[in-house]
């Protein structure tokens, strides 16, 4: 994305257009990379792990957002992060921490049918019905 900059904007031997359209196909690979080391490293840190999917779910929640206070560090405080870089990186974070609080949501609320087909069953055995 440097390379990309300095022919743009120093070395004046790109035009706007292409500047756009190289910097998008890097943002979108950076996007993809970043997403494939979300889903390697959850597999990575489950794998070795028997429990149960929620508790998997908000093990990679937190380190999600563990993830997204050291990229907020370096952007902020040390200044190692280009602004693009960093909006691109919050973006993919924030996409897949929406995934799984919606994988949760979806887990506890299968849970509470479970429970409540399970109250139903004892509740109709008490009174006869089937």
């Amino acid at each position: 994305m440097k390379a990309v900059q300095i022919e743009c904007f120093q070395r004046n031997k790109m035009s706007m257009n292409e500047y756009n359209t190289a910097m998008f196909q890097y943002e979108e690979k950076l996007r993809m990379t970043i997403e494939e080391q979300i889903r390697v490293e959850s597999i990575l840190s489950n794998m070795m792990k028997f429990k149960g999917k929620k508790k998997a779910l908000n093990v990679e929640m937190r380190k999600i957002n563990e993830l997204i206070r050291s990229t907020q560090d370096d952007y902020l405080n040390k200044g190692k992060l280009e602004t693009r870089v960093y909006e691109n990186m919050l973006k993919t974070y924030a996409k897949r921490l929406a995934e799984i609080e919606e994988s949760i949501t979806s887990l506890e609320t299968e849970e509470e049918l479970k429970k409540l087909k399970f109250f139903r069953r004892i509740f109709n055995k008490k009174n006869g019905a089937n």
